[in-house]
């Protein structure tokens, strides 16, 4: 019961920076929501579980920049308590604010490049199609 209550806590505490309210917690799950409001959702329930390691994938579709941002920085939070994170993304805007340790580019189901945050700036100058 008290890994509930300490859950529930830690949701209602994300709310505001995600830009929503309680009553959010009582609509149905992805029913209406938009898709950045989907994308919060998901985070809301990745920090209920506390996890060790997360596999998040396009977290940063559907978001507008501002979200993008506040999620950036929950996530980067969520690393830096010990916690490992995997994030898919085509696009390196999420990657502003949270900086990776590494970077990996998958394409054919095989890594075909991998390197640090700095490798980042070559996708926006150069796309995937250069590398």
């Amino acid at each position: 019961m008290k890994k509930t209550s300490s859950a529930l806590k830690t949701i209602k505490e994300t709310l505001p920076p995600l830009g929503l309210s309680e009553p959010f917690l009582s609509r149905y799950l992805n029913d209406g929501f938009s898709g950045g409001e989907k994308k919060k959702s998901e985070i809301l329930q990745m920090l209920a579980f506390k996890p060790r390691f997360a596999i998040i994938d396009e977290v940063d579709s559907g978001l507008d920049i501002d979200s993008l941002s506040v999620i950036a920085g929950i996530l980067q939070n969520l690393a830096s308590a010990d916690a490992g994170l995997l994030l898919i993304s085509h696009y390196t805007r999420l990657f502003q604010n949270l900086r990776p340790d590494t970077v990996h580019i998958i394409a054919g189901g095989k890594i075909i490049r991998e390197g640090d945050a700095a490798m980042l700036a070559d996708l926006d100058v150069l796309g995937y199609g250069e590398v």
